[in-house]
């Protein structure tokens, strides 16, 4: 007992590694199924705290730990579940959500976090049917509501899909996280609201605000005011987007201060637009960068006749979801190599420190330069290809109808539909995509082998 109170006090002082080393000495010596027990509910502690840190490695191995010690107990199945498919172990991730469902067939947790598991595996006949059972358990469930709707998006239900997805705005922790106190006023309808103020209220990645901006000008009546926040980095960028009257950023303090009558998170448009397959607005190129500030640009691309090609190959890195999506700049030595052809840097965040430990020399970097979207929109419009992972610039590019190239993962994000090699939303995007989990060699190959065709046959871009 006394290396049990020792191994929880060391939690209590974060002292993870010392509390790690007294509980194996007490499994050591004691062979009883109580202590176990006792000791498995301390490993579970220790795993939440090294998932707290971002440890995900330290934490998949007390659960293991734990689990050996008691291999049924569900609640540690669970956490274990969902720490393995943050770490994109998703094969044993299903087999730990399994074995709880064995204890509980009906829990609506369990069930939605299996269904999570399999989607990621590209399971869809099954996870469907999870996603089913649980909402016909629980037909207000906002988690499995919002789920089912990027299940439906990616099928190309695109109607129903976008009604299921305004369940997001019921999910405890995204509410408060993109919507702040939006809500006390009125949740537009699509009506018409002459002598009133409409805020279109930006969520979501960056990338999700250009894909969706497009619905803006769609707005706009006569005697109607629309006024868009959205984030400093992209303020620039739409100042000038045909429907918005004012455009503010998007903080705490500026929206506290600014008058208006109704909102509508941008995400919503295509639902209140009744938005389908075949009706997805397309009026690209629908952003136009500076054209003082694309000269300035065109004065630093060299004209030497080569294919001019911007580059970008990791996504924000803020969870798994993103890690999946990037391939890293290594794998990128193929393209590289293909010759006559100059490589543009078009990365930013974190990525960008892969280009600058790196030796390599093939890529032109100007992306200190690049201070917004702004900047990044009148550096592409010098270029004559993007080829990018599923981030941003691959939507900045597009929707000014410039030529993307779109490098995707195996199971990849609703928008780009299933098995499509174009895309409904981007007339000028083909995409690339895995055909198995984490398979970017394959990728890079096949496109490789095409922008070497390009180059060779001279092909009008």
């Amino acid at each position: 007992m006394k290396l049990l109170n020792l191994s929880m006090e060391a939690l209590d002082n974060n002292e993870l590694k010392r509390a790690g080393e007294y509980i194996l000495q007490g499994i050591r010596k004691f062979q009883d199924a109580s202590m176990y027990r006792k000791y498995a509910d301390v490993l579970h502690t220790l795993a939440l705290k090294y998932e707290s840190q971002g440890d995900g490695v330290s934490a998949v191995k007390c659960y293991k730990q734990a689990l050996l010690l008691c291999p049924t107990n569900s609640l540690i199945l669970n956490n274990a579940g969902y720490c393995l498919i943050k770490q994109g172990d998703y094969t044993n991730a299903a087999v730990c959500f399994r074995k709880v469902l064995e204890q509980q067939p009906t829990n609506r947790n369990y069930l939605n976090n299996l269904a999570i598991c399999l989607l990621k595996m590209g399971e869809m006949q099954e996870a469907v049917a999870l996603f089913e059972q649980v909402l016909a358990i629980t037909p207000d469930d906002a988690v499995c509501r919002a789920n089912w709707a990027k299940v439906l998006l990616r099928r190309g239900d695109l109607e129903n899909g976008f009604r299921e997805n305004e369940w997001r705005m019921k999910k405890p922790g995204l509410c408060q996280k993109y919507y702040h106190s939006i809500f006390k006023k009125q949740l537009w309808q699509g009506e018409r609201f002459p002598g009133k103020r409409l805020l279109i209220h930006s969520e979501q990645g960056s990338g999700d605000i250009i894909q969706f901006a497009r619905y803006i000008p769609m707005i706009k009546k006569r005697d109607e005011q629309v006024v868009f926040s959205t984030s400093k980095e992209l303020m620039r960028l739409f100042a000038k987007l045909p429907g918005i009257d004012e455009i503010v950023e998007q903080s705490d303090i500026a929206l506290r201060n600014l008058s208006f009558d109704l909102v509508i998170p941008i995400l919503s448009l295509p639902y209140i637009f009744r938005t389908n397959i075949n009706s997805i607005p397309q009026p690209i190129p629908y952003i136009e960068p500076e054209s003082n500030n694309v000269d300035k640009w065109k004065q630093r691309i060299v004209q030497n006749g080569h294919l001019k090609v911007g580059i970008a190959w990791a996504a924000k890195m803020t969870d798994l979801h993103s890690q999946e999506r990037s391939c890293g700049l290594l794998a990128l030595a193929p393209l590289l190599q293909c010759k006559n052809i100059d490589f543009y840097s078009l990365q930013k965040g974190e990525g960008a420190m892969q280009l600058l430990r790196s030796s390599q020399d093939a890529i032109i970097d100007y992306t200190d330069s690049l201070h917004d979207f702004a900047d990044t929109a009148a550096l592409i419009a010098n270029l004559d290809l993007v080829i990018t992972v599923d981030t941003s610039v691959a939507h900045l590019a597009a929707a000014m109808g410039k030529r993307v190239w779109m490098m995707l993962r195996f199971i990849s994000d609703w928008r780009w539909l299933i098995e499509r090699e174009d895309s409904p939303w981007y007339p000028s995007m083909r995409l690339f995509r895995q055909t198995a989990i984490g398979d970017w060699a394959g990728v890079i190959d096949r496109i490789a082998e095409e922008l070497n065709k390009v180059v060779h046959c001279h092909k009008d871009f």
